[in-house]
C-alpha cells in the first residue's frame, strides 16, 4: 500500500516556479548520470525522472524494477559525491510487499509546498 503524501502548506509562487524551472536541466543531466551509473554497475532498474527538492538538498530518482531487492550500495556513493546532496531511490511502481511511493509517470511533477520545504509532486 503506498504511503500517504504529506499535506501542501500553500500553492508554489512565481519565485518557486522559477526556481523549479532552473532545475530542469540539472535534472536531466542527473538522470543521464544515474543511468551511466546503473549501466557500469549492472544494477537491474530502469530510471524514468530525476527531481531535486526546490531547495536542491534532495535529488529524487524514480526507478522501476523486475529485481526484488536491486543493491545501490556504489550509485548512491558516486551519486552522492557527484550532486552533494541526499540522494533517494524511489520504487514508483512497487509489486505487493515492496516499498515505495506511486507516481504517475504519464503527468509533469508540479511544484507544492509541503511542510514549509518547497518540492514537486
Amino acid at each position: 500500500e503506498p504511503r500517504k503524501r504529506s499535506w501542501v502548506s500553500r500553492v508554489a509562487t512565481n519565485d518557486d516556479l522559477q526556481q523549479w524551472k532552473n532545475l530542469l536541466v540539472p535534472e536531466e543531466s542527473a538522470l543521464r548520470y544515474l543511468r551511466h551509473l546503473c549501466q557500469q554497475f549492472q544494477v537491474p532498474i530502469t530510471l524514468h525522472r530525476a527531481e531535486y527538492q526546490l531547495d536542491g538538498a534532495k535529488l529524487t530518482f524514480h526507478y522501476t524494477t523486475e529485481a526484488e531487492h536491486p543493491e545501490f550500495k556504489a550509485i548512491l556513493k558516486d551519486s552522492f559525491r557527484e550532486f552533494r546532496c541526499r540522494i533517494w531511490l524511489n520504487n514508483c511502481q512497487p509489486k505487493p510487499g515492496q516499498k515505495g511511493d506511486v507516481l504517475d509517470l504519464t503527468t509533469d511533477p508540479i511544484p507544492v509546498v509541503v511542510n514549509n520545504i518547497p518540492k514537486l509532486c
